[in-house]
């Protein structure tokens, strides 16, 4: 359980880094990135302790998206 929890803080500021670090990703668009700062931003601010949550609400944030 300590793991998990830990992959679920940590998976969201990863997300941010790929994003808005020193080594951005190039195959996002300006949109998708915006759309996967959005996320990253919601769970760091509210983390959850599950994988099965935060991937089932990465899902339909994405689904929910207008990307």
């Amino acid at each position: 359980q300590a793991l998990e929890t830990r992959i679920c803080q940590l998976l969201p500021v990863l997300m941010l880094a790929r994003v808005d670090g020193k080594s951005p990703v190039e195959y996002l668009s300006a949109s998708e990135g915006d759309i996967v700062r959005q996320m990253a931003l919601q769970y760091i601010g509210h983390p959850t302790t599950s994988i099965q949550a935060l991937l089932q609400g990465i899902n339909h944030f994405l689904r929910n998206s207008k990307a």
